[in-house]
């Protein structure tokens, strides 16, 4: 019969991190949280009354599942599973997006699965043909739709560079080309998130940067624009009327078209020095310096 100290072992091994927490423990959850950093744990890990472990992820991923992913097996561990499935059941969650991600040649490395109430797992398949819930080892993520992006390279197409999945897929819905980073935006205290191999892919590209109306999307956005100058033509594009915390999906759903997108797109400006970027409320950044050049437009 596995017991409590066998679970807290197998989480060590798997960099989850197990540490007390009253009678239990508490831990990052193997299956969505396979980073093991970055955010409050998870998965609760107690003694059962009528089962050796109890395991609850707060997230919703099912008890049998997380043994699974620390090769441990479930039916060793009493009826506990059945417990874990109830829980899963009773946070009513499911699956709304399922986003997969490409390498150039098309292959699929794996899927980002997003659920209601939100959260993202990351699920691939093995040599096998298994399924495995993260990401496969030694894989660098690739830019989310890389196949397309390399064809609108070829094409000349300008390519929309937007904060998350969600908003590509929007785009691309309405026949534009668009992508995004796996990882999403940082804060600008923050380690950034974009990857020397999204330069690498997106050299020679027409980009247009869509940041989100927060500090963050205008900090990631920077961060991008700064890693492809000199490597690709780069426009920066604040959406007018755009709310706080906005993005380009929701400027859509405001009613603006895709045609009002592409026009603003076509006009946007290079990016600027960060220290002279427009605010969000619309008050106009300082004159420059008599001795300033104002910076070209592409053509």
């Amino acid at each position: 019969m596995t017991t409590i100290q066998d679970v807290v072992a197998a989480l060590s091994r798997a960099n989850c991190h197990p540490t007390r927490s009253g009678n239990g423990y508490a831990a990052y959850c193997p299956i969505h949280e396979a980073d093991g950093h970055g955010h409050k744990p998870s998965l609760s890990v107690n003694p059962g009354d009528k089962v050796p472990v109890v395991l609850n992820c707060h997230a919703g991923c099912s008890h049998d599942a997380i043994f699974r992913t620390l090769g441990i097996d479930a039916k060793a561990t009493g009826k506990a599973g059945a417990a874990g499935k109830a829980s899963h059941k009773a946070t009513g969650r499911r699956i709304v997006a399922t986003y997969p991600y490409h390498d150039a040649s098309g292959r699929l490395v794996f899927e980002k699965i997003r659920y209601q109430p939100k959260d993202f797992r990351i699920r691939h398949r093995d040599a096998s043909g298994a399924e495995v819930w993260n990401k496969p080892a030694g894989i660098e993520p690739p830019l989310y739709r890389l196949p397309a992006v390399a064809a609108a390279i070829a094409d000349g197409t300008p390519i929309y560079l937007v904060e998350g999945e969600k908003d590509a897929d929007r785009l691309v819905a309405a026949g534009l080309c668009a992508t995004t980073n796996f990882e999403g935006a940082a804060k600008g205290t923050q380690k950034p998130k974009w990857r020397d191999s999204y330069t690498a892919a997106l050299a020679g590209a027409d980009v247009v940067l869509l940041p989100d109306n927060d500090e963050p999307g205008r900090a990631h956005m920077q961060h991008v624009a700064a890693a492809l100058a000199g490597k690709a033509l780069v426009r920066w594009l604040e959406l007018p009327g755009l709310p706080a915390k906005g993005d380009v999906s929701d400027w859509l759903d405001a009613g603006h078209s895709i045609d009002e997108l592409k026009a603003l797109a076509a006009n946007a400006p290079p990016p600027a020095p960060a220290d002279e970027r427009q605010p969000a409320d619309g008050t106009p950044p300082p004159p420059p310096a008599d001795d300033a050049q104002p910076t070209p437009r592409p053509t």
